[in-house]
This record gives C-alpha cells, sequence and structure tokens, in this order.
C-alpha cells in the first residue's frame, strides 16, 4: 500500500470535487496545526513556514543517526595526517561543486590552490591571494566545531563578502546598506522565471534575521531547522549574485554542529550531482498551493544528507 505523503498542491490538483479549493484550505491548515507539525512561526508571501512529520522524515532522520555513528567511529581510527588529507581534498572538491552550480569558471586546480593557501594563511598567518582563498577558509573554519554562528544580519554580509571576493562584477556588488536594494529575478535552468527574491531591503534583514533565529531554534530538530533556514535564504535572495553559494556555505556551516566532518564536507558535491532534483524542491516549495509547507523539501534535502 503507497503511503507516499504528497503536497498541498497535488492534492488540490487531484481533488475533482467542486469543493476543491475549501478541502485544500482545510487540510492546508490542519497541516499547519498538527502536533507533529513544526512551525517556524515565519511568516511569508507563502504562507508561514512549516515542516510536517510524516513517516519518510522519521525514517530519514534515523538513518542518517545511525550512519554518523558509523561514520564517526571509522573517522576516529584514521590517523590525524590522512583525516587533514581527506579534509583538503573533500573542501577542494566542495568549491568546485558549489561553483560549478552557479556556472563560475573554476578548475581543480585552482581549488585545490586555494585551500593550500587558506590552509597556509591559518597556519602561518600568511595571506596569499590565491582565487578563492578566503572562500576556502570559510570551508577550513568548519573544522574547527566551535566555529561561530552568525548572530546578526551583518555576519551574513561578511560571510558573503569571503565567499564571492574577487568573483563579482561591479554591477552586481550588493547597493542597500548590507543587501540588494533592487528587485531581482531568479531563472531557472532553462531561462524561466522561477522566483522572485523578497522586494525591499527592511524585509530582506527581517526574514534573515527569522533564519538566524529559525536555524538555531530549540523548539525544532536541527537538521529540520538548518535545512528550513536554507530554502529561506534562497528564497529571500538578499544579494544579486552568489546567493546559491552563500546560501549552501551556511547550511554547511549549521549542520556542522551537528554532523561528522566527512559528511558536512560532502554535501555541496552530492547537491551538485543531483542538482535537478535540488532545483525542483525549491520550486515545488515556493508553488502558492502548498502554503508555505516544507516537508517535501526538507525530505529532498535529508536524502542528500544521507547520501553525502
Amino acid at each position: 500500500m503507497d503511503m507516499k505523503y504528497r503536497s498541498l498542491a497535488r492534492l488540490f490538483h487531484a481533488d475533482r470535487s467542486v469543493d476543491s479549493f475549501n478541502n485544500h484550505a482545510a487540510l492546508a491548515r490542519q497541516r499547519l496545526e498538527a502536533d507533529s507539525t513544526f512551525r517556524t512561526g515565519v511568516i511569508t508571501p507563502l504562507g508561514e513556514l512549516f515542516s510536517a512529520t510524516p513517516r519518510e522524515t522519521t525514517l530519514l532522520m534515523e538513518n542518517i543517526l545511525l550512519a554518523e555513528r558509523r561514520i564517526s567511529r571509522l573517522w576516529n581510527l584514521i590517523p590525524g595526517v590522512m583525516r587533514w588529507d581527506y579534509i583538503r581534498h573533500s573542501i577542494s572538491e566542495e568549491l568546485f561543486a558549489t561553483n560549478e552550480m552557479e556556472g563560475v569558471r573554476s578548475t581543480r586546480k585552482e581549488t585545490q590552490d586555494a585551500v593550500d593557501a587558506a590552509d597556509k594563511a591559518r597556519r602561518d598567518g600568511d595571506d596569499s591571494k590565491a582565487r578563492f582563498s578566503e572562500f576556502a577558509k570559510l570551508y577550513l573554519n568548519l573544522t574547527d566545531k566551535d566555529s561561530a554562528l552568525p548572530t546578526g544580519i551583518a555576519d551574513i554580509r561578511d560571510i558573503y563578502d569571503k565567499v564571492m571576493l574577487d568573483e563579482i562584477d561591479e554591477s552586481n556588488q550588493p547597493d542597500g546598506d548590507l543587501f540588494r536594494k533592487g528587485d531581482v529575478e531568479i531563472q531557472g535552468p532553462h531561462g524561466l522565471a522561477i522566483h522572485n527574491g523578497v522586494k525591499g531591503e527592511g524585509n530582506i534583514g527581517a526574514l534573515l534575521t527569522d533564519m538566524i533565529h529559525l536555524a538555531t531554534s530549540d523548539e525544532i530538530p536541527r537538521l529540520q531547522s538548518a535545512i528550513m533556514s536554507h530554502f529561506l535564504f534562497e528564497y529571500v535572495h538578499p544579494f544579486y549574485d552568489g546567493n546559491g553559494r552563500t546560501g549552501r556555505y551556511l547550511l554547511a556551516l549549521y549542520l556542522n554542529h551537528d554532523l561528522t566532518m566527512p559528511t558536512v564536507l560532502s554535501l555541496s558535491r552530492t547537491i551538485a550531482e543531483n542538482k535537478n532534483a535540488y532545483y525542483k524542491a525549491f520550486m515545488e516549495a515556493e508553488d502558492k498551493l502548498n502554503c508555505g509547507e516544507l516537508t517535501l523539501f526538507v525530505n529532498t534535502i535529508l536524502g542528500f544528507i544521507q547520501q553525502a
């Protein structure tokens, strides 16, 4: 018997009755208010963002936890020197994958050089200017489990500046106090407009403040809150360019406090290998008929974490 969880939008399209609109509104309210639902309290034009907990979610969470225990055991058996080699190689691959997703031309040699330069800078305080080395340094900071999480929106801009250093056209520089002032339209893989970023720098700042609180909420399981905050960041789209790379780094940063290094350092690569499913998850979550429900989005990203 197929008990697959279906989105509100799909159930609406499948409803052939004359009451389809009322049925849809009632079901949306029922899902939002269910005991097993995690509400974020974050109100967007889509509705309040929330995630339900169907069976798939519970199974995915358990699979991830059990895999993490195995990885942790194996990881601790590897000699320190080999572990460090693995980390450097993984970061280089992460930078390469996350750049590639945004269509940024980088070679593996460039990303390896960036990691080496950033690693040297960490050890000797030597600041080299290899391309992407600031971005690499951010990923290297993940090796320090206490790496600070953003406490305010200025920290988000600070991370963005390191991710995008030297990579950003004059015309795409943020032109507000911290973020963009103008409006932005996001195009999908085939040049279709799939999303309009949030309008107005005040709204951007307010929703990013919500994102920071959501990502560290005590009321929501950590993986779900990190994933929902990732959705919110990309939905807000605070910059003209570089939102994808900045958002994936933030996701790694939040997951880093709970997951093993090898998993966190394989996530961008896993997403890049599944980028159509990743973009599709955003498009479906942004369907007005889903009323802010992020359950299937959460499950998609949990699936990537499990793969990673």
